[in-house]
């Protein structure tokens, strides 16, 4: 009973420091997940060879003791596993959905800085062309003498 509860417990310890590293949480729920799923076959065990490990026979017919005893903290284990999961995901979405708006920005900066490069050009452009008599500025000109 203690090295379960030890067992856990190392886990339980595990999956708290490794709450940042999903590869290692991955592998942790994959083990909690063969523990569980292989429940019925340690109740067995346990209950065919419980003397040389115990004074009473805990392991029932229907598992109840391993059930509780194991099953219960390791699903709660699997459980944090899955909210820390979720939250290392949510950050990861943040972190992504940042460095996007960030490119927009200093792409959106380029292009005005662009327009506004191109607008300058096009001023001087247009004021050497007014200085010569032709260009946009004297068809202006023009067409409201003629008004």
């Amino acid at each position: 009973l203690w090295a379960v509860g030890s067992f856990e417990a190392l886990l339980w310890i595990l999956v708290w420091l490794n709450r940042r590293h999903w590869e290692r949480q991955a592998f942790i729920f994959i083990l909690i997940t063969a523990i569980l799923s292989s429940a019925e076959r340690l109740n067995r065990l346990g209950s065919q060879h419980w003397k040389a490990f115990s004074t009473q026979n805990y392991f029932d017919e229907h598992g109840a003791f391993l059930g509780v005893v194991v099953g219960i903290p390791l699903l709660l284990c699997q459980l944090l596993i899955v909210f820390f999961l979720l939250r290392e995901a949510s950050v990861m979405v943040i972190k992504v959905k940042r460095l996007e708006l960030k490119q927009k920005y200093v792409q959106k900066k380029k292009e005005e800085a662009g327009a506004a490069a191109a607008a300058a050009a096009a001023a001087a452009a247009g004021t050497s062309s007014a200085a010569g008599g032709t260009g946009d500025t004297a068809s202006f000109e023009e067409s409201k003498k003629e008004q």
